[in-house]
């Protein structure tokens, strides 16, 4: 079975024969008394790939969350309509709360501008604005200069969930390199200053099940001082910190070559299914889409794949109608497994699959 579920993108896998040894798996104290130097050097180099003044360690980009809101109490928070659920779960106690919390059109910073208004009507609050640093639905950045331009008016603070994005974008893209370089995020591939907040977890790009909040100094330090999650649960485990670092030296040492090699198996991909006049969702992020289609055929188009060798996904994200048979590339493939991957694909598309016919 060839499984094309998974978004380790730079194939990074941490074995633990590669890890080293540890004298405890974790030290049994909240993560607010947790300030080893690991710890401390791993938050900062992690800030700095990303491009921010000071970082914090999480067991999760979950933790993070519910710390930065935490922290925030008052500020009204407006979130993008196709945001990630992550993000929004912390988000239920401040509704209870009665602090403001809206909704406004996917990646429109003309809808958040209109979102401002009508709440500078109301109570005057300083905004948090909440998106995806990258929408795998739609398979495009988040505008985060137009955020930052309707924010500055209003002081007001842009928290980026910027977890597909870590590991594959970062600075200086262009045509030969449309993922820019260093795998430091969608802040770095955009090229901007201002107040951003990310909350990113390395699960993904680079294969370590941990997560940073990295932002302005003052702001991490409140975090640091407030957050619940830090008071009451544990850190990241030693094998967290372990695989948090190998990844770092990986991508310091061969982060391009992994991600010009990606590049190449996703266009490898694209050419494949559409020299053969299958339609595929936008960009080259190495999420692909087949056209979108109704639940019911992307579910037996799902259940004809699997049964043919091919695990993949059926995702029906809330930015674009219907439903999609989805994969994810990884740079640990090779070129045969995703031609026979795009094969198969294209077989269902161009089949009688989910039409009530056999493939």
């Amino acid at each position: 079975m060839l499984d094309l579920t998974g978004s380790l993108y730079l194939g990074l896998r941490h074995p633990s024969a590669g890890l080293g040894d540890w004298d405890a798996l974790t030290t049994g104290v909240p993560a607010a008394l947790d300030r080893s130097g690991a710890v401390q050097s791993l938050a900062a180099r992690l800030a700095e790939l990303v491009g921010a003044e000071a970082g914090l360690l999480f067991r999760s980009s979950l933790h993070g969350f519910l710390d930065v809101f935490s922290s925030c109490p008052g500020e009204a928070v407006l979130v993008d309509a196709a945001s990630y659920p992550v993000a929004r779960w912390p988000l239920a106690g401040r509704r209870c709360a009665g602090v403001p919390v809206r909704t406004f059109p996917h990646r429109d910073p003309r809808g958040l501008a209109r979102r401002l208004q009508v709440l500078r009507g109301g109570v005057r609050r300083r905004p948090l604005v909440v998106a995806d640093g990258f929408c795998t639905g739609c398979g495009r950045t988040a505008p985060v200069a137009g955020y930052l331009a309707v924010l500055r008016p209003y002081g007001g603070v842009l928290v980026l969930d910027d977890t597909q994005a870590v590991g594959v974008l970062g600075r200086d893209p262009g045509p030969r390199a449309p993922y820019g370089h260093g795998g430091g995020g969608t802040v770095r591939w955009a090229g901007v200053d201002g107040p951003v907040v990310q909350v990113d977890s390395l699960a993904k790009g680079f294969g370590a099940p941990l997560a940073v909040v990295a932002g302005p100094a003052a702001l991490i330090e409140r975090i640091r001082a407030r957050g619940p999650t830090r008071m009451h649960s544990s850190a990241p485990s030693s094998a967290d910190l372990r695989a948090a670092d190998a990844a770092l030296a990986v991508n310091a040492r061969s982060g391009e070559r992994l991600r010009a090699r990606l590049l190449w198996l996703v266009r490898r991909f694209r050419r494949r299914l559409t020299d053969r006049g299958v339609r595929l969702g936008d960009g080259d992020f190495p999420v692909q889409r087949l056209e979108p289609t109704d639940r019911q055929r992307a579910s037996a188009m799902h259940a004809w794949l699997c049964s043919a060798g091919l695990r993949s996904l059926v995702t029906a994200p809330p930015c674009r109608p219907g439903a999609a048979v989805t994969v994810v590339l990884t740079a640990a493939l090779s070129a045969s497994q995703v031609d026979r991957a795009a094969d198969l694909l294209a077989r269902a598309a161009e089949g009688s699959v989910g039409r009530g016919d056999g493939a």
